[in-house]
């Protein structure tokens, strides 16, 4: 029932995942929650064949102890400029630390994996 996010991942239009269409035969970059969520997807995936403890289980805890940590700044970028208003509508604004556009951020997948299952153990 939440309309804020904890976590962002590139899901632009602009720049988003390539993907190929074999019924429309062609290529296409597709933005969006649908692009967004299959990546961290993955990176929860992997997160969970690395950890010697198995699933991982609910990481919202774990995800918001790296952000108040040391590490934050190195498994995240903290994405801090552009807004997701699109006129007439209102949004919000990117800014320093939590926001309502890209939660705490975007991962560093390589360096996340490690402190996410050292967070979650």
């Amino acid at each position: 029932m939440r309309g804020v996010p904890d976590v962002a991942y590139n899901s632009s239009s602009h720049t988003g995942v390539l993907t190929y269409d074999a019924e429309e035969g062609g290529w296409f970059i597709v933005g969006g929650t649908s692009a967004a969520s299959p990546q961290w997807a993955g990176l929860l995936a992997l997160a969970d064949a690395m950890s010697t403890h198995g699933d991982l289980g609910y990481i919202n805890p774990a995800l918001y102890q790296i952000f108040n940590g040391p590490n934050y700044h190195t498994d995240f970028y903290d994405v801090t400029k552009n807004c997701n208003q699109t006129s007439p509508i209102p949004g919000w604004c990117a800014s320093p630390g939590w926001d309502a556009v890209t939660g705490i951020g975007t991962p560093d997948a390589g360096k996340l994996i490690p402190d996410l299952i050292a967070a979650t153990s």
